[in-house]
């Protein structure tokens, strides 16, 4: 089966730009894009293979996604990982497409990077119609990592 990944036309060197077309926002900021992990033949997400697309509803990289018979699965804002936490490692001089690159990564032969998350600003019950239920907390957005370095 075919991917999107073979038809981007713009390489991940920013997280602010889609790769289908081009597309750069009207903010300085990554509200109007979405992080896509790709899977695999058998619908198993493959780590690193990630693809940035517009988020605007009715764009047609929407629909290519959509129309697509591969899986795609969203990776929030504040998820990911090294190299791609959209909130984190759009600027960093270590980041290299999917990749973190910073020799203190344990990946890479280091010592291991301390990485933060910020708690939920709130968790949520939910009660189903048949009486179960549960807390859904909110997702914990990457917010600091100690070897960040802002690319010149």
């Amino acid at each position: 089966m075919d991917r999107l990944t073979s038809l981007l036309k713009f390489p991940l060197t920013t997280f602010k730009r889609c790769q289908l077309c081009g597309y750069t926002g009207q903010y300085d900021d990554i509200c109007e894009f979405r992080m896509w992990n790709e899977c695999d033949d058998n619908d198993k997400p493959e780590p690193n293979n990630v693809i940035v697309l517009c988020n605007k509803k009715h764009s047609e990289c929407s629909k290519i996604l959509d129309a697509h018979p591969r899986l795609y699965i969203e990776v929030p804002w504040g998820a990911g990982g090294p190299g791609i936490f959209m909130l984190l490692c759009g600027d960093c001089k270590f980041r290299d497409n999917t990749k973190c690159t910073n020799p203190n990564l344990k990946t890479n032969g280091g010592h291991g990077l301390e990485v933060k998350f910020h708690r939920p600003l709130a968790v949520i019950h939910v009660c189903m119609r048949d009486g179960s239920g549960g807390y859904m907390g909110g997702l914990q957005p990457a917010s600091t990592c100690e070897g960040k370095e802002k690319r010149e």
